[in-house]
């Protein structure tokens, strides 16, 4: 479960338009620790409002929500069409991240890519700007392709059940059955009685 944090803005946040958001931008920190509170100072320190990811994961996993679904102060030009989620880290030179944290922001990454409502490309900070964020060791190939095939998987499913004639709404399903998501219980009652049909 994401922890969410209660900073105090030097200004008030604007919300972002989910409608408008095209890209989650990951980050690292470029140190081997952080707390959230150590960035909200160092943010307030360069002259920010705050804490300016949209996300924070822990080595240990941990997620904390900063500035959620508003406009973030991460990636400059980009903020107001983007998501951005940092990884406790410097891996500019750690060569692995630890297994708690790359199966959080893979969570993360399914949960948050499924929630807007345009494609979604997942990019590193260096893609915007001129940086070597969010690192060269910094797994972001792997990340994507854990994403895709989880995503893949589904589409197999929906689709053998629309094959057997169990569903008959495969983009319902495809676009309601994740982690984050609710799916209608009418709808979920037929699946049910569909499949027992079939399997009896």
């Amino acid at each position: 479960m994401a922890i969410q944090t209660q900073f105090k803005y030097r200004n008030k946040l604007i919300p972002l338009n989910l409608d408008k958001v095209f890209f989650i931008i990951l980050h690292h920190t470029a140190s081997k620790t952080a707390t959230p509170e150590q960035i909200h100072s160092w943010h307030l320190n360069n002259g920010w409002s705050g804490f300016g990811y949209n996300e924070y994961i822990r080595k240990d996993g941990s997620v904390y929500i900063g500035r959620g679904d508003h406009v973030g102060a991460h990636t400059a030009n980009m903020n107001s069409k983007s998501y951005g989620i940092c990884c406790e880290g410097n891996y500019e030179v750690e060569k692995d991240m630890p297994k708690a944290q790359f199966d959080s922001l893979v969570k993360r990454l399914k949960l948050n890519k499924n929630r807007f409502k345009n494609p979604i490309k997942i990019e590193r900070h260096s893609a915007f700007n001129s940086t070597s964020c969010c690192g060269k060791f910094f797994p972001v190939s792997k990340a994507i392709a854990a994403v895709e095939n989880s995503q893949n998987d589904l589409a197999k499913a929906v689709e053998v059940l629309r094959h057997k004639g169990i569903i008959d709404s495969p983009s319902y399903w495809l676009q309601n059955a994740i982690k984050g998501k609710a799916v209608n219980g009418e709808y979920a009652g037929t699946l049910i009685i569909r499949t027992a049909k079939l399997l009896t």
